[in-house]
């Protein structure tokens, strides 16, 4: 079995906000939908949720869709993934596909040469 690595905690702030600006009590049936998927070397991940644009704007917060993006820059290139955002009247999507890479086999223990002197039997002793 293939082991891929990923940024640690990447995914989280998509489904912090599902749940913090799509679960509106203004809502008479709000949901979340997330779904995560591999093929291959292929991940597709995706949160829906409801959302109602007459919902009060919070005045806290904002970072973590910018903190995603600014981590994919840093730990990918662009060609290896897509984040698309996408809000309609009552839906809010994120989509996330990232080509996911090997993990590293663990390095080796280094080796470490020990030098070996080899003395004489009949060396006098040295004072």
């Amino acid at each position: 079995m293939t082991s891929f690595r990923l940024t640690p905690l990447l995914l989280f702030p998509f489904v912090e906000n599902a749940f913090k600006h799509g679960i509106d009590s203004s809502l008479d049936a709000a949901w979340v939908d997330i779904a995560l998927e591999v093929q291959g070397q292929q991940l597709r991940f995706s949160v829906r949720n409801s959302y109602s644009p007459t919902a009060p704007l919070r005045a806290v917060g904002g970072v973590g869709l910018a903190n995603v993006r600014q981590r994919l820059a840093l730990h990918y290139v662009p060609a290896d993934y897509t984040l698309t955002l996408n809000q309609a009247a009552d839906v809010y999507e994120v989509s996330l596909t990232l080509r996911l890479l090997p993990t590293a086999p663990p390095a080796a223990a280094p080796v470490v040469a020990t030098p070996t002197i080899f003395l004489p039997a009949d060396l006098p002793p040295h004072d």
